[in-house]
């Protein structure tokens, strides 16, 4: 089946003395495939057969022959045919073109295709820019709190022990949950805008260019570039969300263990005042009781 379909398929072909087989193509250029026995062929047959059989079914058999041969010298590699199925998708695409008597077209559609995924690709960027922003406004927000409000209000007013309350832990945790929940809506506002403009970007390629490009090679061009757009950005948003939250462990850390530190420091500086009122109640009711006696 695979030498038969590339023997109708080629210009030339030549059996030598030795029993190998070789195959001429003239199309964009001249390309003899290397001689070696039929048995020792690896190119999918399948997939030759049904190049052979589309090529002299219905239509202009001699435009698809010269079509067929030309993808085929464009195709090759290392001196070898490179039939795959992204060779039966740009032979579609060709002919889709050649039917419409618009030659030039492919390339242009090709080039118009990069320009589409190159701004997908800038606008998904964009999205995730808008959760890196999220996150250095929440860290703009730990930081204004401890710096103007923490350390300039509490050093000047009272000391560390203003610093370290009860109330200033109260407001860094109300502002810690309000954080953790930007956090949440932040990023699932962003991976809900990544998905859109996959989705609209995707569907708007298809829809344009179905009549003039097969599916096939439209997704060819689509899925391999969003695939890595979506691998980037998923790292990027995992970094950020790994540093917004280690950001708002540190910071409850650090007021946790200070409001710790100032109760212990109020406690030790009370027994001593409350073991001396003790001992001087009990003198005192020591002499009570001697003076009776």
């Amino acid at each position: 089946m695979l030498v038969y379909s590339l023997a109708y398929i080629s210009n030339n072909t030549e059996v030598l003395n030795t029993g190998n087989i070789q195959f001429k193509f003239n199309g964009y250029k001249t390309f003899v495939t290397p001689g070696c026995r039929p048995e020792d062929l690896r190119d999918d047959k399948e997939l030759a057969y049904k190049i052979y059989s589309w090529t002299y079914s219905e239509g202009h058999c001699s435009d698809k022959l010269g079509l067929v041969r030309n993808i085929f010298t464009l195709n090759t590699l290392n001196e070898g045919l490179n039939l795959s199925l992204s060779t039966w998708h740009t032979i579609q695409s060709n002919y889709e073109i050649y039917l419409k008597d618009n030659v030039g077209q492919y390339l242009e559609l090709k080039g118009k295709l990069l320009e589409l995924i190159s701004d997908f690709s800038k606008r998904t960027l964009d999205a995730t820019d808008g959760f890196i922003s999220s996150f250095q406004s929440s860290a703009a927000a730990f930081i204004t709190f401890i710096v103007s409000v923490v350390a300039i209000n509490g050093l000047k007013d009272a000391g560390t022990e203003t610093i370290f309350s009860t109330e200033y832990f109260m407001i860094s945790v109300f502002i810690s949950i309000a954080s953790a929940l930007w956090l949440v809506f932040s990023r699932r506002d962003t991976k809900d805008r990544i998905d859109y403009l996959t989705s609209q970007t995707k569907s708007s390629i298809l829809e344009n260019y179905k009549n003039i490009l097969s599916p096939e090679e439209l997704n060819a061009s689509i899925d391999p570039a969003v695939q890595s757009v979506k691998t980037h950005t998923k790292k990027r948003i995992k970094k950020y969300t790994t540093l917004w939250l280690l950001s708002l462990a540190a910071f409850l850390i650090v007021f946790s263990v200070g409001l710790s530190i100032t109760k212990n420091e109020e406690r030790k500086s009370q027994t001593p005042y409350r073991i001396k009122r003790k001992s001087v109640l009990s003198h005192s009711l020591k002499r009570k009781s001697l003076a009776k006696v």
